[in-house]
This record gives structure tokens, sequence and C-alpha cells, in this order.
């Protein structure tokens, strides 16, 4: 960013998305602190994907699912709902009940939702004809309150032409992303004169909300320039470094790569009991 700000591009046309609030505000904090910038007015492209697809489709926060909604719906149809809710961090959807949930992730792996469902051998307490059945009124639900959630505006934002063009385009945490947000990133990223895409697939932790790493690791095949950090900051040296390249040498699809750790020693200890932590 500072290379391109030295070239004179304003900071409204730089793009950074990111897959957490906390990247995004982390990343414009820094960048308002460096070129003494504000963030409300110089820095408004600094966001989630589901922040920027919010604004850009003209959302209000009424029109949006809460628990509450989710509640009522339950009850209407049946079923109990305790907790419901989207995060406004990272867009992830969490829910005490099976079926809303598995509604979700069949949406952000752009799954239909009973061919989701069949894929799945582990779902044992779902009903596959009562599934569908929810997910139709959970459909006619939104549609009759004028209600929507993330997912719908991801949506929105990829059918709809509102994508500005950036002269410069940031995807940050690329590994933790799903097919949905991903087919959102390629809208943009078409509008975007230069685009860098960051993650490492070694840390992705998200799979359970619908992340797709492999679509990341494929990217290899079409972009143009690949760069590997060789620092880690995070890892200390010695056999806390060594222990985690065993394990993560394990994982058969990922991105090879060689980094140097830390230059203090980290410490390992093995206990065969919780009682002697």
């Amino acid at each position: 960013m500072d290379e391109f700000i030295q070239k004179g591009i304003r900071p409204k046309q730089i793009g950074y998305f990111s897959f957490t609030k906390k990247a995004a505000t982390e990343a414009a904090t820094r960048a308002a602190d460096k070129f003494g910038l504000d963030i409300e007015n110089d820095l408004t492209n600094f966001r989630t994907l589901h922040s920027y697809a919010f604004r850009q489709v003209g959302m209000t926060k009424e029109k949006m699912m809460k628990t509450e909604d989710y509640k009522e719906f339950g009850q209407k149809c049946g079923i109990p709902i305790k907790t419901a809710k989207f995060s406004t961090d990272d867009g992830t959807f969490n829910s005490d009940n099976e079926y809303l949930t598995i509604i979700n992730t069949a949406a952000v792996k752009r799954m239909d939702l009973l061919e989701y469902y069949d894929s799945r051998k582990n779902i044992l307490d779902i009903e596959r004809s009562t599934l569908f059945l929810l997910s139709e009124e959970l459909k006619r639900f939104k549609k009759e309150k004028n209600l929507n959630d993330f997912n719908d505006l991801i949506e929105t934002f990829i059918t709809k032409d509102i994508t500005p063009s950036f002269e410069v385009l940031f995807i940050d945490e690329a590994q933790d992303l799903s097919l949905l947000q991903w087919d959102m990133v390629r809208k943009i990223w078409t509008n975007a004169k230069k685009t860098y895409i960051a993650g490492d697939d070694d840390q992705a932790i998200f799979k359970w909300a619908g992340a797709d790493v492999d679509h990341f690791i494929a990217l290899k095949e079409e972009v143009d320039d690949i760069k590997t950090l060789d620092q880690s900051y995070r890892i200390p040296g010695g056999p806390i470094h060594e222990l985690s390249q065993k394990i993560i040498s394990k994982v058969q699809n990922r991105f090879p790569k060689d980094y140097k750790p830390r230059a203090e020693e980290g410490i390992l200890k093995r206990y065969s009991d919780i009682t002697q932590v």
C-alpha cells in the first residue's frame, strides 16, 4: 500500500477486504497511522466482505435477520431455536438448531441443499424432508418480513452490477473464504487493475463454517506471481517449530512452504494427565 500511495493513488481507490473485522480494522489503523489518514473518510473500503456487501446493496440494520426473528420463525414452524445469529466479526453463522446450520452451510458452499445433505453421512438426527420444508419456509418468512441475512447480501452483490473499480485490491485471510465469498471476490477482482491475495492454508480453521481452502490453494494455477513469506513472527524456534512441521506435513493437500521461526527458542513439555498442568 505504501508503494501505491507513493505513486499518487488515492486511498479510496484501494480496496482491502478481509475475512474478519479484526484484520480489516488493524489494516486500516496501521494505514491511518503511517500515512496520516482518516479511517472514516479515507479508508472506507477497508472492510470485511459482508460489511462491504451491506454497504453496496444499501442495506439497513432493521432489515437484517436477528436472533429474535429466528426464534419467531422457530415458533411458527414448531422447532426450538434458542440461538441463531451471524457473527458481525467474520460473518459465520452460529445456531443451536442443526437444521439452520445445514441450510446456511449449503448456501456458503454453493451446493444444492439436498445434495449437501446426501453428501454428509453423519447427519443422523436430521430428516431430509423436514430440512427441505424448513428451508422453503425460511425463504418465505424472510420475504414476507423483508429481511436478509449475510448470505443474501453477498448473493445480491454478486447478481447486481454495483462493483466500483479499484486501482489496487487486497484480499486478506483468503484461506478462510467460502465459495460464496470467492464468487464475490472474483466479482470485485474483475474491476481491479491489480490484485493481491494473501493467506496461509496452514492456518485454515473455518472449514466447519464452509470455508474452502482447496479453492485458495488452486489459485496457484491462475495467478501471475506467488511469494511465500519465509519469516514467522509467531512460531518460536527449536522444538515447537520442529513439532509443528511434523504435524502439518501430514496434511495432504497443502501449499509446501519453508519458513524461519523466531530467534527465541520455545519450550515443549509433555503431560500424561491434566492434573500435571
